[in-house]
Order: C-alpha cells, then structure tokens, then sequence
C-alpha cells in the first residue's frame, strides 16, 4: 500500500498580503514567547483539512474539486485583526482573521463537505473559521508578553488577495517546520461583475 499523504485545500494568498503579515509576524515576535512561526512562504488560508489520504484518492479528490470550484465565483480577500485559539488567556495558535471575503471561504468549505464525506474523507467536526496561522505556542515562556502584543497589534491588510483559484496541497512535516506541495489547482467561476 502506498504511504499516506497529509493533505489539504487552502486558497493562496498575494505576495504583498504575505509580506503584510510577515510585519505583524515580526512585531509579535518582539515578545520572546516561545512559538513556531510560520515560513512566510508557507502562509496560505486553508479550507478543508483532509488529514491522512491515500495517493490513489487524489485523483477523485481533484475531480471533486474541480466540480466545486467552478460553482464557486472568484472573490476578494482582506486581512485584519490578530487573535489566537482557543483564545488570548491560554494561546495555541495566533492567527490573523479575515474582513472581506469570510462569506466566500465559508460557501466553498461547505460546498466541499458533503462530496468529500462521499469520497470516504473524514473532515474534523469543528465550525470553519477563516484565517491565516501566523505561529503556533511551544511553551509558556513570556506568554503575557505574548498576549500583550497581540492585544496591542492593530493589524488591518491594506492589501487584496484576488482568489480565482484552490488548491489541493500535501502538507510533509519536518524538523524545520511543514512544507507544501501543490497537488491540484483549480480555477473558481468567474467573479461576478
């Protein structure tokens, strides 16, 4: 059997939102809290969590995706506002939300859902909540610090995003954090005008 592959479907994001969040990224990291930060080429927004999938799914995965994106118009994307999950008190994750374009990511996760469970695809049971992870917490070193500069992060992109697109990316772990490497892409419909 071939080895698994831990997959995702994530929309990209402009290289001037990337650098954007790269100087929030930096401002926070100014608080010495212990916490993996996210490659700046690795940023992206995801979709859908796939999880582990065999390689012979991939194919059927794309056509789904496929299908599903052609339904889903193109939309604009806007960054703003810096949080973390489960929240600021006890930080896991420190994100950065989205302002325009949340109606767009929520529609094209849900329209995956259902042919992707038919596909056999376990998708967590958790509500979809768009954003960008910036760093994940690996310790309580300076976490009011950390808290402290995320209240004090008045993030607001000025930059868009035009999304025409979704892709299907394997997701490999190492000790130098995750890499990506793009699977599938697919265009979305038109923008209506």
């Amino acid at each position: 059997m071939d080895k698994a592959i831990r997959a995702f479907i994530a929309v990209e994001l402009s290289s001037a939102a990337v650098e954007e969040l790269s100087s929030a990224q930096a401002r926070l990291k100014t608080s010495g809290a212990e916490v993996k930060w996210t490659d700046p080429g690795c940023m992206h927004l995801t979709i859908c969590f796939l999880g582990n999938i065999s390689p012979s799914m991939v194919s059927a995965i794309s056509g789904t995706l496929s299908n599903i994106a052609a339904s889903v118009p193109a939309f604009k994307l806007k960054l703003e506002g810096i949080g973390a999950y489960p929240d600021r008190f006890s930080p896991k994750v420190i994100w950065a939300g989205v302002k325009d374009g949340m109606d767009s990511c929520k529609r094209l996760s849900l329209a995956l859902k259902a042919p992707l469970k038919d596909l056999g695809i376990v998708l967590e049971d958790r509500k979809f909540s768009a954003h960008v992870t910036l760093g994940r917490v690996r310790g309580a070193n300076k976490l009011d610090r950390l808290r402290q500069a995320i209240d004090s992060e008045a993030f607001s992109g000025l930059s868009q995003s035009n999304i025409d697109r979704v892709v299907l990316f394997e997701s490999r772990l190492g000790p130098a954090g995750p890499s990506y490497t793009p699977l599938f892409k697919t265009r979305l419909a038109p923008h209506a005008p």
